[in-house]
C-alpha cells in the first residue's frame, strides 16, 4: 500500500435539511439513489451542458460530502452559493485533508464506490484497478506521501476524469465518459444542462470519446490539445501524469471510436484499454 494524494483531494460540506433537493438540482446524479454506504461519480455543469467540475458524492452522517479538484475548489463552492437563496443549506471548504492510498497487491473483493466508516474515519473504494480508496477524517491527517503519482495514474487508467481549472467547461459529460461511471441520470428531472446532456443521450451526436494514451515523452499539460503532423487537433488532453517510462494520459478523442494509435506531432501514443 502506497500513500498519494487524489486528485479529486479537496472536500466541500453540504449540510441543512434542504441539502439533498439543493444538489438535487445542480448535480448530474441523482442523489436519491444514493445510499449511506456507497459513493458515485457526478458532475456540476453549466447551462450548455459543459462540464465545471467532477465531484465524488457520498453522504457523511447527516451531510453530504463533494470530493472534486483542489485548483477548483473555492470557485465550485461560490457557484453553488449562488443558487442557494432561500433553501436551508450551508456550505463550507473542509480544510482538513483528503488522502489517497493505492494498493501494490491483492486488495480483495471489496466493491467499487463502497465506503467503510470507523468512528470519523472514511474510506472509499474508487473504481477500476489497481485498487485505491479515498481516506478521510484522521485517516487522511498526516498520511506521509510515498508516490505522488500514483493515484493519479490509476484514475487515468480506469478512464476516472477530473476536471479542474484548466479543463473547467470545456467538455460535456458524455465526452468524457461519464455515463460509464453512473454519473448522468436522466429519469430524476432538471439539473443545470441537462437539455444538452439529455439530447445527446436520446438524440445521438456523440462524436468524442475518452482515450486511453501512452506515450515515451513529457506528460502533456491538461487542457492541451494534441496534434497530427499535418496540424489537425486529434485530442483534447483531460488529465495527465508522468511515468518511469514516459507517461499516461486520458484525453477526449475527436470521433466516435478509439483509434488503433494515436500518432501526435509532440509523441507516437500508444492506445490502451481501461482498467475497468
Amino acid at each position: 500500500m502506497v500513500a498519494s494524494p487524489p486528485p479529486h483531494g479537496a472536500l466541500i460540506r453540504v449540510a441543512g435539511a434542504d441539502a439533498e433537493s439543493f444538489l438535487q438540482g445542480q448535480l448530474s446524479h441523482d442523489m436519491r439513489a444514493l445510499g449511506a454506504g456507497r459513493a458515485t461519480l457526478s458532475s456540476l455543469n453549466g447551462p450548455k451542458g459543459r462540464v465545471l467540475a467532477t465531484l465524488v458524492v457520498l453522504r457523511l452522517g447527516d451531510e453530504v460530502g463533494l470530493l472534486l479538484a483542489p485548483d477548483i475548489a473555492e470557485a465550485m463552492l461560490k457557484r453553488l452559493r449562488m443558487f442557494v437563496l432561500r433553501s436551508k443549506v450551508t456550505l463550507t471548504l473542509d480544510e482538513a485533508s483528503v488522502g489517497g492510498l493505492v494498493a501494490t497487491g491483492d486488495a480483495g473483493q471489496e466493491a467499487d464506490w463502497g465506503i467503510t466508516r470507523d468512528g470519523e474515519d472514511w474510506r472509499i473504494r474508487a473504481p477500476g484497478h489497481p485498487a485505491r480508496w479515498w481516506v478521510m477524517g484522521t485517516a487522511g491527517h498526516g498520511v506521509e506521501t510515498t508516490d505522488p503519482d500514483a493515484f493519479a495514474a490509476a484514475d487515468i487508467a480506469a478512464g476516472l476524469p477530473c476536471i479542474g481549472a484548466a479543463q473547467t467547461e470545456a467538455h460535456v459529460a458524455q465526452h468524457i465518459g461519464l455515463q460509464h461511471f453512473g454519473a448522468l441520470a436522466f429519469d430524476k428531472g432538471c439539473f443545470t444542462g441537462q437539455e444538452v446532456i439529455a439530447r445527446l443521450h436520446f438524440r445521438g451526436g456523440v462524436n468524442r470519446v475518452p482515450v486511453r494514451l501512452r506515450g515515451p515523452g513529457a506528460a502533456p499539460d491538461p487542457g492541451s490539445t494534441l496534434r497530427n503532423a499535418d496540424g489537425k487537433a486529434m485530442a483534447e488532453v483531460v488529465n495527465s501524469v508522468a511515468t518511469a517510462d514516459g507517461c499516461e494520459v486520458l484525453a477526449v478523442w475527436r470521433g466516435t471510436e478509439p483509434p488503433d494509435t494515436a500518432p501526435a506531432v509532440e509523441q507516437a501514443f500508444a492506445v490502451l484499454p481501461f482498467a475497468r
